[in-house]
């Protein structure tokens, strides 16, 4: 997982440097973001043994390809402990939540505009309960709208309502991995 963040991270530096640099009025070309994410599970299953809502930190690099269109790449980390439902036995889970996509962006006025990002979500994830442990991985996708408020010229804070959807198979049961994701963030643009 680090060699694959290292390789998007490394792509990202590419890309700022090799893209031209396409900018309007004020719109600088790249953006991080760090990102407060709260995540309402899709598998059932999960939210009994991990609870309903799981709280996670992301991060989100983009680069503006032009006034309004964006490529993204974000990561996000969860890390939950719980309890079976009916043996009360232990149980931990770990996942590493990678995105990459793109997304268009509409001003509303000098220091509000709107976001809408879609691309492919890929999870690796680890599960250990009941004395067995499982991980894998799973490919799906993500979409998210985000509300932008521009503080300075490089500062922002923004607000998102998404949602992350990918499927596996474990010991022939079907689980539902991501869900709906809601949160906020502040973002820097260089």
């Amino acid at each position: 997982m680090r060699r694959m963040m290292a390789l998007v991270v490394g792509l990202m530096v590419i890309a700022t440097v090799a893209l031209p640099a396409q900018r309007g009025e004020g719109q600088t070309g790249f953006q991080l973001q760090i990102k407060g994410n709260l995540l309402f599970p899709a598998d059932e299953n999960y939210a009994d043994v991990y609870g309903s809502t799981v709280i996670f930190p992301g991060v989100q690099a983009g680069y503006f390809l032009s006034d309004t269109l964006m490529v993204w790449a974000g990561y996000g980390y969860l890390h939950r402990s719980g309890t079976t439902p009916v043996l009360e036995e232990n149980a931990t889970s770990t996942q590493h939540l990678l995105k990459l996509g793109a997304g268009y962006k509409w001003g509303i006025s000098d220091n509000l505009g709107f976001t809408v990002q879609a691309g492919i979500f890929h999870v690796s994830y680890s599960e250990e309960a009941l004395g067995e442990e499982v991980s894998d991985s799973a490919i799906g996708l993500t979409l998210e709208g985000s509300l932008n408020l521009a503080f300075s010229r490089t500062l922002f804070g923004l607000v998102f309502l998404g949602y992350d959807y990918a499927t596996d198979e474990v010991n022939g049961t079907d689980i539902k991995l991501g869900g709906i994701t809601a949160g906020a963030g502040l973002g820097i643009a260089f």
